[in-house]
């Protein structure tokens, strides 16, 4: 089953990113996370940041950084949720990266059998409609964006948003209509009927968020194309 999607703001002396004083150095690497803290705090420095999850909590121990931005699924996979205060950041204003909290299993071609006991159909579901509305934007690495999907007994829910890397503009998407799931034990509580039925609702969604966000989208691939050249 899918891990918390969101992200965790750890600081050095316990402070929410709300409350970091200016020109404090906040560390991430993410071009996601980096236009969306500029957005809600273009105060700050934001220093790019690398290696492991123990490396960056290392980091930021000895005083590289005043506070770092991880993947919450990490923290609690690893243990150190219940020991590390921090903050979970609100995914209104930090829409997670499409697939975050989610693992994956790769296999050759022909032996999906072997491991399908392990699939949790809903968060399938979830990653599926995710990796969707990436290939429909054509959005890649080099553009901000958050896509998060999610899926319960009586109700699917989209989000998705494209900034511009400095954070001052952005396409916003949100989406959340009724469903009701039929119980299907063994394989993360859904039918292959309920999601075939809300993966017709999401293609016509799917249409509706390029409609949203593409004028913006232009821009920043006509953006990342400059920076190319």
């Amino acid at each position: 089953e899918r891990e918390s999607p969101f992200d965790a703001f750890i600081s050095r002396n316990g402070k929410w990113i709300e409350e970091m004083d200016s020109g404090a150095v906040i560390g991430t690497s993410s071009l996601r996370r980096i236009a969306q803290v500029r957005r809600l705090r273009d105060d700050v420095s934001i220093k790019d940041i690398r290696g492991n999850l123990d490396t960056r909590l290392r980091k930021l121990e000895s005083g590289d950084y005043d506070g770092i931005i991880v993947g919450e699924a990490g923290l609690i996979r690893l243990g150190l949720h219940e020991k590390i205060s921090y903050e979970r950041l609100n995914p209104e204003l930090f829409v997670p990266s499409a697939n975050q909290g989610i693992i994956a299993v790769a296999t050759r071609k022909g032996e999906e059998e072997l491991v399908s006991f392990m699939n949790h159909r809903k968060t399938m579901f979830e990653a599926m409609v995710e990796r969707e509305i990436l290939k429909e934007l054509g959005v890649g690495c080099s553009i901000p964006a958050g896509i998060y999907s999610k899926l319960d007994e009586n109700s699917f829910e989209i989000k998705c948003e494209l900034l511009s890397p400095d954070g001052k503009k952005e396409a916003r998407f949100d989406r959340k209509f009724e469903v009701g799931l039929e119980k299907s034990e063994g394989y993360g509580e859904c039918s292959e009927r309920d999601l075939k039925a809300i993966g017709k609702e999401v293609e016509r969604i799917s249409e509706d968020i390029k409609a949203r966000v593409s004028p913006l989208l232009e821009e920043l691939r006509i953006f990342d194309r400059g920076l190319k050249d």
